[in-house]
């Protein structure tokens, strides 16, 4: 055993202590999703960057579209995991049931996220900086694609930590949804960081996507994105097509897989 003097040991505490507190949290983020849905169809597009604690680029083989049997999809932006157990795509596979509608699987994601979330928070509430970079922040964006009332349909939700008036930690979500039967386009950008979710409107998106086409358009964008912010947002760039019969991947990575829960393996869920 090694003894420090006071002064060493004073030293050793201010440089050791701060890193070790950031290893202990040690959370994974993503940055962008695209969703554009008309009366046929709805596509996704994701970049591939993840980000360690939101500065330190990992590889850049991050899936954020998962597919479940392959009539429902689900993406998802901001933090994706961490040590202290968070994980917005176990939560997710854990919600899914192919004899559940859409809204039911959204909900039960919803509640069980929640309380995740809830508990998260709570664990990293003596990292101050990294609970005062989540709190009144929405640190987690999600989307579920699926057919409800017999419509292609989006419901997208949005976590919010806070703390109450007695300054107890609380948290909420918004929800809200599309159906392709409203008769008006969707475009709906997801994540924290970007161009294209600050001043790209929906118009001006339906307008480019008009002009390169859908699949074209939306990786187009993404790597307008890429070209503003290199080190949040990047290449590979996977896109997805759901018409109602199913999906159809149209650029995908090796990692991203053609379904989380495919349909042959439905009966063992």
């Amino acid at each position: 055993m090694i003894c420090l003097n006071k002064i060493t040991s004073f030293f050793f505490f201010l440089i050791v202590f701060p890193v070790s507190v950031h290893c202990q949290t040690e959370i994974k983020g993503g940055t962008l999703v695209l969703i554009y849905g008309d009366t046929s169809k709805v596509v996704v597009a994701a970049d591939s960057r993840i980000l360690l604690n939101d500065s330190i680029p990992s590889k850049n083989n991050g899936c954020k579209i998962k597919v479940f049997g392959n009539n429902v999809v689900f993406v998802s932006t901001g933090l994706y995991s961490s040590t202290q157990g968070w994980d917005v795509f176990k939560i997710a596979n854990d919600s899914y049931n192919p004899d559940s509608s859409i809204k039911s699987i959204v909900e039960l994601f919803s509640y069980r996220a929640l309380s995740q979330l809830s508990k998260f928070m709570i664990d990293i509430k003596n990292d101050t900086v990294m609970y005062n970079k989540y709190l009144h922040n929405p640190p987690v964006e999600s989307a579920w694609i699926g057919l409800h009332d017999n419509q292609l349909a989006v419901f997208w939700v949005s976590f919010q930590p806070m703390l109450s008036e007695h300054a107890s930690q609380a948290n909420s979500y918004s929800m809200e949804g599309w159906k392709s039967g409203w008769g008006r386009d969707l475009w709906l950008p997801l994540g924290i960081h970007g161009f294209i979710r600050s001043y790209v409107d929906g118009n001006s998106a339906k307008n480019f996507l008009q002009t390169y086409g859908v699949v074209d358009g939306l990786t187009r964008l993404i790597q307008n994105d890429i070209g503003f912010f290199p080190n949040h947002v990047s290449e590979p760039i996977d896109v997805l097509i759901f018409n109602g019969n199913g999906v159809s991947w149209q650029r995908k990575k090796n990692e991203c897989k053609e379904c989380e829960i495919c349909p042959d393996t439905l009966n063992k869920h």
